[in-house]
């Protein structure tokens, strides 16, 4: 049951508006202030007779803060005209320069984008009044090479047909004023209305836009064309399709070089990204986040459910996400780059009457799969066999009396009593899947000089395991507006308010019994889940075995909620002092006030000897960012075009968080901490760190054939020593476009662009004061409150620093019908934060120190195709693949093996597992074995180290490549998208497993799978040791042994997700007032294949070898309908 979450009484509440509104007060107030701006329109005046249209652009350019991109070959092939604006509205010079002369143009905030229009004629008839019929002939042609265009469709009155191998068409019975749709892959389609029956020839233009499109790098924004640097990118279409809950998800799968893989199946859950492999040993692998030019904070605070701290954002407002993957294109962001940044894009308004978009989704979520485990019948025979090879003195009858002693069964039961016992499939009940809702609406729209666009969402979701939802309420404004001719204001604000619960367990892997997804396979399976009465099968003194508890009653009474209510915003004042020098400057905040509490009800066996236990905690994350900067571009002979960017940035963070714990409830009725007996804790915490940096790029382009980016970044941060808080961090890049070149130059290669970057990012993912020596108190001396040194400082203590090469080649073929990238990539990670253990007589173990080097490389490959379009059928498909290599190159000293994480060794990836080597099964006595350091059979391993025999070599959590493969089916109206998601060479610790594969060595119940292949008898192969109580045979290791036998090949081919929509006909909805209408079908995560034995070879894994999926929920499998208009 998904619980009432009012998102106004949330709004509303005292405890929202002082701590969140009075911090945001200016932001709200700036943005109200402009709303009676909206109709604002600023006049062009500019008075020139016999004057070129490209002259009255440029002047254009200076009395408005507008940026324009056209062709300059095409705009100097007009004519020149005669002028007199007075005060003109921007619309109406437009229109008279640029639509009148055979061009179009669209605006997208303050960017003027001009290129080739549709032909349009006005329809003719006869004196009489009806239109006239006949037969028209023509050919299809590229405009510049004259070439016939095979294939091109014709479309008239909703009928469709090709041109032939010539170019050539005819179209029978055709009306004087019926308009002809004319298209071609790659090239701009045009739409003519007949006038006359006269042959018609046409010629069409390359369509470029796929180069010209904008995409955000940064401060600044670049055309696609003139990147130098290594940067993947999504659109809103990509995003919101996916149907995920944030926005990282969405990236899953769909971007060569970025890694997204789940942390826990549970709604709202935090994901994991990587850019690039991991780059370092002890601080943060997570990427910078950037929304709309602020900073925002990623940082996971939760104590109680695993929170996706990017969830307050919702994917539909997404416009573009843009991962900027080399240092050549993060460097602009200097010591925060160092493992990518993430430049999310959200939707703005656009010129033109409102618009209304309305959204709704609803489904099902349930398990992605579960496990086969061991029936009744099955797990007291295995307890029985343990029980027999430990004891072969003892009877059979003895060891049955005591089985079913253990077990609290009728000692007196028979073969057939025992046969006749009920399986209960707890695991089943603990997953036991929910409903998903979702709510969307937006409204848009704008004038010449303001846009604006507000939307807001609900969702609520109930997860496939009992006890966990997620709702969400999110409102988006954004408002654009131009003051004046040089000044204009940008201002964007999303607030959101989360509510999530979860069992326990769901922050990721645990090992409490009165979690489902950890005990809930390991309950005994006799057991009954209810009484007759419906009621839970529980009691105080647990059932048998060694899981005693009743999860799911536990779940029902417990409580382990979470609060996140945040709001940021920011607003940009855009001043043009020149008509080529513009001043930019932002301020922005990020603020979320967070609540969690972790409640343990005094009738559950987990509160019940303590009265009942209330743990709540507070925590209150502040960011704040101002930056500014000033864009110049001189004037430059014809061809040459100079953009520099200097700014600098301030950015600040902190964190007032606490957790109070009570005990001794009168009763249940009675659940705040004002009704505890007893406080039996309370404790406060603060943190923050403040950071500054200046920065300078330049970037040149010549002709769009020859490129290049220069970037210079120094930055300073609180979190590094006394000696060591700036650092120094260059890039520079080239591009070079040959299929610009008098010899290479054609219609089949439409770019061929090279690319080539070098840069230095830096990595401060540590603690805010690692660098220093600190003391803490709770301590007594005498009677007296004292202090005591924990920590030894180092005020040399500086960034981790990485370098990066990049070789990359972006092409497009065939009209831009085939297109992609590819990059080779070497990433050096050097100075990387080690503890290096120190002599005790000065009273510390171990100082934080600059030491480690790691090695990241790979090549990524992305390729996209229009596989076919004919006879209104579209085909598009896309692939991408990354390819990476780690390597640890260098700790310290002489230490090849770093102390205390065994994952990590020179010479290896990280994330490396050196284990006791598993042999198998000694096939004439059932017993484990195991290879010495020597690679001989031993039944005791003994300590693992790195030059130990290892017949398979030390495998990895990293994948050998990973990447997703997208299709995309369009047919008039009916559309079907594919998407495949794959992971292939990671091998995975399962300790679940471990836990699972014990068929009798314990009291808990385990997967049938190692029941069915246990040893038996004198000759059997197989790697699964005889049953044994406890696990150990004499003087024999633990057959359980966390060892290489529990290693799993990760491997995985995932069929993400299946979308099945139509869109109804404009012809029918324009009727009912709908501009668009479309229904959908979806299923995520429908199949997956694995040879994985667990849950979900997804999981992510955090830490050292033995860090397992224990508890952990997998992945769910979703299925969902719905429907979006546009009014």
């Amino acid at each position: 049951m998904i619980p009432k979450f009012n998102l106004r009484q949330i709004l509303l509440s005292s405890q929202w508006k002082n701590k969140m509104y009075k911090r945001l007060i200016a932001v709200a107030l700036i943005s109200l202030s402009l709303s009676p701006l909206y109709a604002s329109i600023i006049g062009f005046t500019f008075k020139k007779k016999n004057v070129t249209i490209e002259a009255v652009l440029k002047e254009l350019e200076k009395q408005t803060s507008y940026n324009l991109f056209y062709k300059f070959e095409e705009v100097r092939m007009l004519k020149k005209v005669d002028v007199n604006f007075v005060n003109a509205p921007l619309k109406e010079v437009l229109d008279q320069l640029i639509s009148s002369n055979g061009l179009t143009y669209s605006i997208t905030d303050n960017t003027i984008i001009i290129k080739t229009t549709v032909l349009n004629s006005p329809p003719v008839k006869n004196s009489t009044g009806v239109l006239q019929t006949g037969i028209i002939r023509g050919k299809i042609s590229d405009r510049t090479t004259q070439a016939p265009l095979s294939g091109a469709t014709l479309k008239v009155n909703n009928k469709s047909q090709q041109s032939n191998n010539n170019g050539e068409f005819v179209l029978n019975n055709v009306k004087l004023g019926d308009r002809v749709e004319i298209s071609f892959t790659g090239y701009i389609a045009k739409t003519i209305t007949l006038s006359d029956f006269n042959d018609l020839d046409v010629a069409l233009e390359l369509d470029y836009s796929s180069l010209d499109e904008v995409v955000v790098t940064g401060y600044t924004v670049q055309k696609k064309r003139e990147l130098t640097g290594a940067i993947s990118s999504l659109k809103a279409s990509d995003v919101a399709g996916s149907l995920a809950v944030s926005v990282d998800g969405a990236m899953q799968g769909r971007m060569s070089g970025v890694n997204v893989q789940s942390r826990v199946g549970v709604p709202g859950a935090a994901i994991k990204v990587e850019v690039r492999g991991p780059g370092s040993i002890s601080a943060g692998t997570e990427p910078l986040y950037i929304v709309d030019g602020l900073i925002v904070n990623n940082n996971n605070v939760s104590n109680t459910v695993s929170t996706n701290p990017l969830a307050n954002i919702n994917p539909e407002d997404i416009l573009t996400i843009e991962v900027l993957k080399d240092a050549a294109a993060a460097s602009v962001y200097g010591a925060q780059a160092g493992n990518g940044v993430v430049l999310i894009t959200t939707k703005k308004g656009k010129e033109g009457r409102a618009t209304i978009d309305v959204g709704y989704r609803g489904g099902n979520v349930m398990p992605i799969n579960l496990l086969p485990l061991m029936n009744s019948q099955q797990y007291l025979n295995a307890r029985y066999e343990a029980l027999k090879n430990k004891n072969p003195n003892q009877t059979d009858e003895q060891i049955w009396k005591t089985v079913l002693t253990q077990s609290r069964l009728d000692v007196n039961m028979n073969a057939n009593d025992i046969a006749a016992l009920e399986t209960y499939d707890w695991q089943k009940a603990a997953y036991t899947g929910g409903g998903t809702n979702k709510f969307d609406l937006a409204v848009s729209g704008g004038t010449s000089t303001s846009n604006y666009r507000l939307s807001g969402s609900w969702e609520d979701t109930e997860g496939s395991i009992i006890g966990s939802d997620f709702s969400r309420g999110t409102v988006n404004m954004n408002y654009n507006n131009q003051l004046s001719k040089k000044v204009s204001v940008q201002t964007n604000v999303n607030l959101s308010a989360i509510n999530q619960h979860g069992p326990l367990g769901a922050t990721g892997t645990t090992t409490q019994f009165s979690s489902p997804s950890y005990a809930n396979p390991m309950i005994l399976p006799f057991l009954p889940i209810y009484n007759e009465d419906g009621s839970y099968n529980f009691s105080l003194a647990g059932f048998p075995g060694t899981f005693t508890r009743n999860t799911l009653h536990s779940t029902a009474l417990n409580e382990s909620r979470e609060n996140n209510n945040s709001l940021f915003g920011n607003i940009q004042i855009n001043y043009r002092i020149l008509d080529n020098l513009t001043y930019k400057g932002m301020a922005g905040i990020d603020y979320r006030d967070i609540s969690a509490r972790q409640y343990y009800d005094p009738r559950s066996i987990d509160g019940n000897a303590r009265g009942g236990i209330l743990i709540e905690y507070t925590d209150e994350p502040i960011t704040f960012t101002t930056t500014h900067t000033l864009q110049y571009a001189p004037k430059l002979a014809d061809g040459h075009s100079l953009n520099n960017l200097l700014g600098t940035e301030y950015r600040s963070f902190s964190n007032q968080g606490g957790n109070v714990r009570g005990e001794g409830f009168p009763n249940h009725l009675f659940t705040e901490l004002a009704s505890a007996a007893v406080i039996v804790s309370a404790t406060s915490q603060w943190t923050g760190v403040k950071r500054m940096g200046s920065f300078f790029q330049s970037n040149y382009n010549y002709a769009d054939k020859y490129f290049a980016s220069g970037i210079i970044r120094y930055d300073g941060s609180s979190r590094f020593g006394t000696n060591s808080k700036f650092g120094f961090f260059p890039a520079i890049s080239l591009g070079w476009d040959m299929a610009q070149e008098d010899f290479i130059k054609n219609q089949a290669v439409n770019q061929l662009k090279l690319r080539l970057g070098y840069g230095q990012t830096g990595n401060d993912q540590i603690g805010n004061f690692a660098s220093r020596s600190l003391y803490g108190g709770g301590i007594t001396y005498n009677g007296s409150a004292g202090i005591q040194s924990n920590t030894l400082g180092n005020s040399e203590l500086r960034w981790e620093k990485n370098v990066t090469t990049n070789l990359g080649l972006d092409y497009a073929f065939f009209n831009s019908r085939i297109y992609g990238s590819i990059e080779a990539y070497h990433r050096l990670s050097k100075d990387l934060l080690l503890d290096k253990p120190v002599v005790w007589a000065g009273g510390y173990s171990q100082i934080t120190q600059n030491l480690g080097e790691v090695i990241n490389q790979g090549l990524e490959f992305e390729v996209g195709a229009v596989v076919w379009n004919r006879n209104n059928f579209k085909w598009t498909s896309n692939f991408n693949i990354s390819f990476q290599r780690n390597e640890v190159t260098k700790l310290y000293d002489d230490v090849t093996l770093l102390p205390g994480d065994n994952s990590v060794m020179v010479g290896q990836s990280l994330r490396t597992f050196l284990l006791p080597q598993y042999a198998g099964v000694n096939s004439a006595t059932g017993r484990a074995v195991w290879y010495d350091k020597e690679g001989n059979y031993s039944y005791n391993p003994g300590t693992m180290e790195l030059d130990s025999y290892a017949p398979h070599g030390l495998p990895n959590e990293l994948p050998d490549f990973y990447g997703g493969f997208n299709n995309l089916f369009e047919y008039k109206g009916i559309s079907v998208g594919i998407f495949f998601q794959y992971d292939y060479g990671r091998v995975l610790y399962d300790n679940f497993a471990r836990n699972l594969s014990r068929k009798g060595d314990s009291q808990i119940n385990g997967m049938a799978w190692y029941y069915d292949n246990r040893w038996l008898s004198e000759g059997q192969i197989t790697s699964v040791p005889r049953p044994i109580d406890g696990a150990a045979e004499t003087n024999n290791a633990r057959g359980d042994l966390a060892s290489t036998r529990y290693l799993q090949d990760g491997s995985y081919i995932r069929l993400k997700n299946i979308n099945l929509g139509y869109q109804l006909p404009k012809t029918i909805i324009s009727k009912v007032g709908l501009k668009q209408a479309r229904v959908f079908m979806q299923g995520n995560n429908l199949y997956t294949w694995t040879k994985f034995a667990g849950y979900d070879p997804e999981f992510y894994v955090v830490g050292s070898n033995t860090s397992s999926n224990v508890g952990v929920v997998p992945t769910a499998k979703s299925y969902y309908f719905g429907v979006q208009l546009s009014f």
